[in-house]
């Protein structure tokens, strides 16, 4: 596992911008219930699911919005903010580690990174503790990738 400062992103000259697009998720004003978001951070495309997940900073929960559909479901932070292993504190970004079938979350307010899985509400733990981290990434190998803000 190791960290570094994400600074730049090569893209492709090929890509065109898009003048036509389409909300998938949220697009109902700034709010808490399950079709806003207040201040969503990192996301994650999950195309298997054809859902994506959003890192909701300020309402302290990630949300799982699949196409299509009018709202979102929590599946991280349902017990407000806070710094219990059951709770979140102002997330960052998400990931879905698919060999362990859970997401990997960047708890910023807290200080850590954590593990919740998707298979069991019960296991969840906390994977590094004491760290600004402000993004995610898995490489090819499975490292783990932490962006801070230095």
């Amino acid at each position: 596992m190791y960290s570094f400062n994400f600074r730049c992103l090569e893209l492709k000259s090929s890509l065109k911008w898009q003048q036509n697009a389409t909300t998938i998720a949220g697009g109902n004003g700034l709010g808490d219930n399950l079709n806003q978001f207040c201040n969503p951070q990192g996301i994650f495309i999950n195309d298997q699911q054809q859902a994506i997940y959003v890192a909701d900073f300020h309402n302290d929960r990630i949300v799982k919005w699949k196409l299509g559909e009018d709202n979102g479901q929590i599946v991280a932070g349902e017990n407000g903010k806070g710094n219990r292993i059951d709770q979140l504190d102002r997330p960052t970004d998400v990931i879905i580690d698919e060999n362990n079938k859970s997401l990997i979350i960047c708890d910023c307010g807290s200080r850590r990174v954590v593990r919740w899985s998707l298979e069991n509400q019960q296991d969840k733990q906390i994977l590094i503790e004491n760290i600004e981290c402000y993004g995610l990434m898995m490489n090819i190998y499975l490292f783990l990738i932490l962006r801070n803000m230095k």
